[in-house]
């Protein structure tokens, strides 16, 4: 039986919002698209939800990282957790503001998708 006494809790509303500086990079188009910063759990917990992270370690011509933030800190840990499985952590990235602006950026500069 439910607790009465408990109310269901909202979903969560993932809404991107950017510092002024990635703002700033990202209406430059900033090549190559993305705004440069080290990896860290901080950064990583710092990052809106629904930015497109990638790592700069690559093997087999792919980033060993490259997800979309999580929209709870539960998520974000969860995700830091695979980027240390990895070792990206400590190691430059690139933040997009979406998945979709990754993409296009590596259609426009040939890359291979």
């Amino acid at each position: 039986m439910l607790n009465p006494t408990i109310k269901p809790s909202k979903p969560t509303v993932c809404t991107p919002r950017f510092s002024p500086v990635a703002a700033q990079f990202f209406s430059l188009g900033w090549p190559p698209g993305g705004v440069p910063a080290s990896l860290t759990k901080k950064y990583l917990l710092s990052l809106a939800a629904g930015s497109f992270l990638v790592s700069n370690l690559i093997a087999n011509s792919e980033s060993v990282f490259a997800e979309t933030v999580a929209c709870s800190v539960p998520g974000c840990l969860a995700q830091w957790g695979r980027i240390v499985n990895v070792g990206a952590n400590q190691r430059l990235c690139y933040v997009y503001e979406s998945e979709q602006k990754y993409d296009r950026m590596r259609a426009e500069n040939g890359w291979p998708t």
